[in-house]
């Protein structure tokens, strides 16, 4: 799963169902990230596929730190509501990218 995939999977959030292919999209690039490490380390500090964040703990305070960091667009259904589950896949997507 590359980084333009994973994008499309965060614009098509728009519900649960929506939510849960996003972060599938975001699993199945962690699994490539991790099986690409182990067949061939990288260097410290070096991302693999874009994943600054490797532990559970430094991925939630990136996440964290992110999404307080950060003003989030106010995206909207076709309802013209504030799509809560767009709003929260990007803060989860912080805690792959967020330093």
């Amino acid at each position: 799963m590359n980084d333009h995939e994973i994008h499309e999977a965060l614009t098509g959030v728009k519900d649960a169902t929506t939510f849960i292919a996003f972060l599938e999209a975001l699993r199945a690039s962690w699994n490539t990230a991790v099986l690409e490490e182990r067949n061939n380390s990288s260097m410290p500090y070096i991302s693999v596929h874009g994943w600054e964040n490797t532990s559970i703990g430094s991925f939630l305070d990136a996440a964290i730190a992110g999404g307080t960091d950060h003003e989030f667009e106010r995206t909207t259904n076709e309802d013209g509501e504030a799509s809560a589950w767009q709003t929260a896949a990007k803060i989860i997507l912080l805690g792959k990218i967020y330093e």
